[in-house]
């Protein structure tokens, strides 16, 4: 997390290639994306469900099932590859700007609760930033579970990386929880 607020963004971030740790890499492609364990639970449900139905049709000689367990298949192994195909591309854009992204000073623009996410009935803090590329005014959002996100000001300066040509992947340094 950011430090607390003031007028000083803190340390720089260390200079390229920087190093990842892997329990952080885990975190950004699997435990902490919910698109990718949407995905991950759509595709296994989706999976197993037709597989059932369509045993059952073959069993006991219902048609409808044999039908039904097919599309069930389809529809929600389509629906989670789509999350997963998202979440990974989400993924590499975000680990790429931490390990080669170029550093500026950005500003925090507002930090409220992303409520179009949810898990265990919690939402967690968006912390919406901007930055200058070239004369160009850029915005990111980074989402923490951490209480502590809901007091970083708004106005306030943070480091922000992005990736040279595709200033949609950015994220804050130091890295939010």
């Amino acid at each position: 997390m950011p430090p607390p607020p003031g007028t000083d963004a803190g340390e720089p971030p260390p200079p390229t290639p920087r190093t990842v740790p892997k329990p952080f890499e885990r975190k950004i492609r699997y435990t902490g994306n919910v698109s990718f364990i949407a995905g991950a639970i759509l595709l296994v449900v989706g999976v197993l469900q037709g597989m059932l139905f369509t045993m059952i049709g073959a069993t006991t000689g219902m048609s409808a099932f044999v039908w039904v367990g097919p599309g069930i298949l389809l529809f929600m192994g389509v629906l989670g590859a789509v999350f997963l195909v998202h979440a990974r591309g989400k993924a590499e854009g975000n680990l790429k700007a931490f390990r080669d992204g170029r550093a500026v000073v950005g500003r925090i623009v507002d930090v409220h609760r992303d409520t179009t996410i949810k898990i265990n009935g919690r939402s967690p803090w968006a912390i919406v930033y901007s930055f200058n590329v070239d004369g160009r005014e850029c915005e990111g959002k980074a989402q923490s579970w951490d209480i502590g996100a809901q007091g970083r000001a708004e106005g306030r300066p943070v480091h922000v990386l992005y990736v040279p040509g595709d200033e949609e992947k950015s994220t804050l340094w130091p890295p939010v929880r």
